[in-house]
């Protein structure tokens, strides 16, 4: 049996995650509205979904503007630099929890993580 296995829609966007590995079985949903993600879901075992993280998106194509942590209703904002690649992660308070700097080949030269588990972009 794989550790991680995944399901892909026909246009090839994931649609699911599972874990293997956990017990129970634990799977993450991500429901798309056309090519992006906007909800994020988990599921142990055959239990019901839970929300993990909604997005909102800008009209570009994965162009995240922010994202809203599902049971707390954290808000967490995506601050992009001048070619729109996200450089900092900001809280509703304007505090930047996270930051990144990368060259010019997209490699991390600099990086500061105050949040866990929140990507970039």
């Amino acid at each position: 049996m794989l550790n991680f296995a995944y399901t892909y829609s026909a246009s090839r966007s994931r649609l699911k995650k599972i874990n293997n590995l956990a017990v129970p079985v634990a799977t993450e949903w991500f429901m798309p509205d056309g090519s992006d993600v906007v909800t994020d879901y988990t599921q142990s075992g055959s239990g019901s979904l839970t929300l993990q993280t909604s997005y909102v998106q800008s009209r570009a194509v994965d162009s995240k503007l922010a994202r809203i942590t599902g049971g707390t209703n954290a808000e967490h904002y995506y601050v992009p630099d001048a070619l729109g690649s996200v450089t900092h992660l900001i809280d509703s308070s304007q505090n930047i929890v996270n930051s990144e700097a990368t060259d010019a080949w997209g490699n991390v030269i600099a990086s500061s993580l105050r949040v866990s588990g929140m990507t970039m972009a």
